[in-house]
């Protein structure tokens, strides 16, 4: 792992890493409590060594949230 996704697994705030394509290289799910506390994370993210840029998308509203999906097995074949 790089040092800024070591880094951005230590803030609580941070519920999500992914890795994208694309002209971004990491997207994240964060919480915040309200927009001081997203302005306050977003400059602990911007002074992680190696972080070069940020861009921010607020959520309004959520319509469905869920978990990971099960994972299904493959129906087995029969063999004759």
């Amino acid at each position: 792992m790089t040092e800024p996704v070591l880094a951005l697994r230590e803030m609580a705030d941070v519920e999500e890493i992914h890795t994208a394509t694309g002209e971004t290289c990491l997207i994240l799910k964060v919480r915040c409590l309200r927009p001081s506390s997203l302005e306050a994370l977003l400059s602990r993210i911007q002074a992680i060594k190696g972080v070069r840029t940020t861009h921010s998308y607020v959520v309004l509203g959520t319509y469905l949230e869920r978990g990971p999906m099960p994972e299904i097995p493959e129906p087995q074949s029969e063999e004759k």
